[in-house]
């Protein structure tokens, strides 16, 4: 298993983004870095491997969903009141759904 260690400058320069940016982006995904080193050398530094993973879950979180198909729509009466005769209207509004 290999565990290699990248800085977040190098990952700044993979994303395209400041390095501010990306240390906010990278803790926001979950990951927490890995602090080696003293003095000059202590940077943060992250797994490549959860930094590709994340990236990945980025990629596939910012593309499109499929849509879903519309609703087919049942067509409504197609008779209207008027031309109706008084036994069909009341015979209409006897129904147990009308009322």
């Amino acid at each position: 298993m290999d565990c290699k260690l990248i800085t977040t400058r190098e990952v700044a320069l993979l994303l395209n983004l400041s390095t501010r940016n990306t240390k906010a982006l990278l803790i926001k995904g979950g990951l927490n870095p890995i602090n080696v080193g003293k003095g000059k050398k202590k940077v943060d530094r992250w797994l490549e491997s959860a930094v590709t993973a994340l990236i990945q879950n980025l990629h596939t979180d910012a593309q499109p969903k499929p849509k879903r198909p519309a609703r087919k729509r049942t067509p409504g009466l197609k008779a209207s009141v008027v031309s109706m005769s008084i036994d069909d209207l009341y015979a209409l509004t006897q129904r147990k759904n009308i009322q």
